[in-house]
């Protein structure tokens, strides 16, 4: 009986303790060869020009439900490497810039992301995300002229970017 009781207590102490082991076993900092790249949108209802780069206008269907324009117009990109324990900075046009504060990799090719868009000192968005490596965030920035600006953020490895 006493026995029964030691392996009750112990499989109760190690079970969840192995839960938490798998768990975090895929979890790991952004390997050097990680990426991240940004890119600052202008959204309106004039015709999306040809200087939006040609994978991102698969999206335009996704970009007009979250602006409410039907057209998109690039204003610069740019790309960093992830390195770890230090934030990434994509700095954009109009005193714009992207910081990526904490990046963690999931064994499955996802991350776990914070990141800040500032307008001068101004943090004006701050989002933490998990995204799949190659696919891109959107989010919303604040209207511009007779539209909105919307930034474009996806990391992963530059192998993945020849099509960019």
């Amino acid at each position: 009986m006493r026995k029964k009781v030691c392996l009750e207590s112990l499989s109760r102490i190690t079970f969840p303790g192995l839960i938490l082991a798998f768990c975090f076993a895929g979890l790991s900092q952004a390997k050097a060869t990680d990426e991240i790249w940004g890119c600052l949108l202008y959204a309106s209802h004039e015709r999306t020009s040809p200087d939006v780069p040609a994978w991102l206008k698969n999206y335009n269907e996704r970009l007009v439900r979250l602006a409410g324009y039907r057209g998109v117009r690039s204003l610069g990109q740019s790309e960093v490497p992830v390195l770890p324990d230090r934030p990434a900075v994509i700095y954009l046009r109009g005193n714009m810039r992207v910081q990526l504060n904490s990046c963690v990799r999931e064994g499955s090719g996802h991350y776990l992301i914070s990141l800040k868009l500032y307008h001068g000192e101004h943090a004006i968005v701050e989002t933490q995300a998990r995204i799949a490596g190659g696919s891109p965030l959107f989010f919303r920035g604040p209207a511009w002229r007779d539209g909105r600006l919307i930034v474009a953020v996806v990391i992963g490895e530059w192998r993945w970017w020849g099509w960019w």
